[in-house]
């Protein structure tokens, strides 16, 4: 009797393990809101990458796929500082990778220009200076504001392509 209930529960255990895991399909277009770890302006001539982590749960079908907390990044195209005259600066920010429960490495979608507001009384000023206080002129120094993304800000992206989790 010990013999038949010993071999009936290795067997159950034997079966158990071996088990079909059923692969579970992730969606193009999938939803990650993420938001950047801290801020980055076009001041910042030599970023490429802006750092970021999901800041809420995305689930397919009751299973957590990438988790609130995890790494994202968030790729710079192109940078401009803001300059003379009131001019802002300018930031493109395009696609990156979000990083799921495993580890592994998902290109998202993502695009954006970012401004930095332009001052206008800059101009004005220069203007005036040439015909009546030349000393005006020297307001052309005055720079516009960076382009910047908050460390506050979430930004919606979507996962480029499916995979199989």
């Amino acid at each position: 009797m010990i013999k038949k209930f010993i071999s009936i529960f290795c067997l159950f255990a034997f079966i158990s393990i071996y088990t079909p895991v059923f692969a579970l399909n992730v969606p193009a277009n999938t939803s990650i809101l993420i938001s950047p770890v801290n801020t980055v302006t076009s001041k910042d001539r030599n970023v490429s990458t802006v750092p970021c982590y999901i800041t809420e749960d995305v689930k397919i079908d009751g299973v957590v796929v990438f988790k609130a907390g995890d790494r994202a990044e968030l790729h710079v195209e192109d940078i401009e500082k803001a300059r003379c005259w009131g001019k802002g600066g300018r930031m493109l920010i395009s696609n990156g990778y979000a990083y799921d429960v495993h580890g592994q490495k998902h290109k998202i979608l993502f695009s954006r220009n970012l401004y930095g507001e332009d001052k206008t009384w800059p101009k004005a000023c220069g203007i005036v200076s040439l015909f009546f206080l030349w000393p005006l002129a020297l307001c052309g120094f005055v720079h516009g504001d960076q382009a910047h993304v908050s460390a506050a800000s979430e930004m919606e992206t979507f996962l480029a392509s499916q995979y199989d989790f």
